[in-house]
């Protein structure tokens, strides 16, 4: 099974986030099997690094953003 992988680095070369996404029929046991393969692919590129990780399957799609270190790069607090 074929997936896609996009990287994003900070401006030192560091990188901050991933996202993997696998197209697969819309078929439950094909989208059990993207999401499983998926999953096993994440344990493996994260290693111990510190990281978070958002899976979410819709339609034909099965898509992860893996995270990396956020909490040392600026943001705001935002009232919800």
């Amino acid at each position: 099974m074929k997936a896609f992988i996009k990287r994003f680095n900070d401006e030192n070369g560091k990188e901050i986030m991933a996202t993997i996404w696998a197209i697969s029929p819309t078929n439950p046991d094909a989208l059990a099997q993207a999401r499983s393969k998926i999953y096993n692919y994440i344990g493996n590129y994260v290693g111990n690094r510190g990281h978070n990780v958002f899976m979410h399957t819709e339609n034909d799609t099965v898509a992860a953003v893996i995270t990396f270190g956020l909490d040392k790069y600026e943001g705001e607090i935002i009232n919800i």
